[in-house]
């Protein structure tokens, strides 16, 4: 009703200018704030009444200001009643569920006395329920036993479970099934190249030879190995021997023409493909078929195939030759490393093998173990390792691009395909090292011709891979 009143009383006050009364005794202090600022207002008004006339701009000017504070003090009355209304409504709310509750408190009290009573009830029925429970077995502890056996037990000898054929059906169903599933997902997740056909799909490079996998032999506990070991052995007809001399002959065909005495380099993905392997091994079956042979270390930094000889320290070699325009070719040209095979090691290391290969003198040298010997052969670095192939491809005339067999990743063979036809490298073919044979029946190598192992020989002409049959023992040097 206070708030009702101030509500009137302001509205017939907002007639004129005049001031209006502060502390009204409500409890919205945005009342008496609005009211104060209001008055504030009229009373800079009256003094530039007197001062000038009402129709002075400044005059107009706050009166403007005036109007919207009168609108905001009855807008603020108005919320305040609202409030108050809604505030009402709840005390009266609350006032009637206060009611309501005091008026069933009566049934709630008569409801709660009558499970007490039943509760009372049902536990002196229990409690006599124990005690008879307990005298009934106390009179069965002191009555005589008066059972007796009838049939004796009896049954048969085998166990009903678990039953032996059935546990031995589904012990045989997971044994084929788990190799199985491991067989197929090694199949499915195995990106590496392992075969012929896994390059066939992937690169058009031309296929030179493939190379089958050859173990060391064994050798006694604590005994060292002095120099290279060459796998290659012409004395004994092993899968290796007869691969590495189809290769030899392959690589004739694979020469281009015109070159009588090829520059060959050997170079690789990365390291660990056998590069090393093949270019010894290579040179010694070259060697064995009475061809004049030179192998050069191109590997300025880690110089493996010196290593292999015994002449990495303290060995004047090919990067002292190219430095030091005094030494001659016998200064560092080692003979018969392997029978035939002339070899010249890397040397000391420099501190910059690219500038050094990049030399006049070296393009020197090569010209002249063209001339001297029917094959030069070079042990080379990863391609895209380090710029050393691509330096010497002006000196090159074939690269023997090794792919170690379950090295190399598939995903890897296009950007061999790049590097083939960009022509980065000079008549490139490809050697797939390290292939596993499973041998049992006789199988032949050739171009063009067969043969098999065994008793029985079969030969095939024509253009292309010719294959022999004949039964043959198992040779256990893979």
């Amino acid at each position: 009703r206070l708030a009702e009143y101030l509500k009137d009383y302001l509205i017939s006050a907002f007639t004129g200018y005049e001031t209006v009364p502060v502390n009204t005794g409500q409890d919205d202090t945005r009342i008496d704030a609005a009211i104060t600022q209001y008055n504030e207002l009229i009373l800079q008004r009256d003094r530039l009444v007197r001062g000038s006339s009402a129709e002075s701009p400044a005059v107009k000017q706050l009166e403007a200001t005036i109007q919207p504070l009168r609108n905001n003090i009855l807008n603020t009355i108005d919320n305040y009643l609202s409030s108050l209304s809604t505030r009402k409504a709840e005390l009266s709310h609350l006032e009637q569920e206060s009611l309501r509750k005091f008026t069933t408190m009566p049934s709630k009290a008569r409801e709660l006395l009558s499970i007490e009573r039943q509760q009372n009830i049902k536990e002196q029925l229990y409690i006599f329920l124990l005690n008879k429970r307990e005298e009934n077995a106390l009179t069965q502890a002191m009555a005589d036993n008066n059972a007796r056996m009838i049939d004796s037990a009896d049954g048969s000898n085998v166990p009903i479970y678990p039953q032996r054929n059935k546990m031995l059906i589904v012990g045989l169903l997971i044994g084929l099934f788990i190799p199985a599933v491991i067989l197929i997902g090694r199949l499915l997740i195995d990106n590496r190249v392992r075969s012929r056909k896994d390059l066939e799909g992937e690169t058009t490079m031309p296929f030179l030879a493939d190379i089958p996998l050859s173990k060391p032999k064994k050798r006694k506990k604590g005994e060292k190995v002095e120099g290279i070991v060459t796998a290659y052995n012409n004395s004994k007809s092993k899968a290796f021997t007869e691969a590495m001399r189809l290769m030899c002959t392959n690589l004739d065909f694979m020469r281009p023409e015109g070159c009588e005495h090829p520059v060959i380099l050997t170079t690789s993905f990365h390291i660990g493909a056998g590069k090393t392997f093949i270019t010894t091994n290579i040179a010694a079956c070259l060697a064995d078929a009475h061809k004049r042979v030179a192998l050069l270390d191109m590997d300025l930094r880690k110089r493996t195939i010196s290593k292999f000889f015994n002449l990495k320290h303290g060995v004047r070699g090919l990067s002292n030759y190219i430095f030091d325009k005094h030494l001659t070719l016998e200064d560092v040209l080692q003979k018969d490393v392997i029978p035939g095979v002339d070899f010249i090691p890397a040397g000391h290391i420099p501190p910059n093998p690219a500038e050094l290969l990049g030399r006049q003198r070296f393009d020197e040298l090569i010209e002249r173990l063209r001339a001297e010997y029917d094959y030069v052969l070079m042990d080379g670095v990863p391609v895209n390792a380090v710029a050393d192939t691509m330096i010497v491809q002006r000196l090159v005339d074939m690269n023997l691009f090794i792919v170690r067999c379950g090295k190399v990743d598939r995903r890897a063979l296009p950007e061999l395909e790049t590097i083939y036809k960009e022509g980065r490298l000079k008549s490139p073919c490809i050697i797939l090292n390290g292939s596993e044979y499973q041998r049992g029946y006789g199988y032949g190598y050739g171009y063009g011709y067969g043969y098999g192992y065994g008793y029985g020989y079969g030969y095939g002409y024509g253009y292309g891979y010719g294959y022999g049959y004949g039964y043959g023992e198992k040779d256990d040097d893979k």
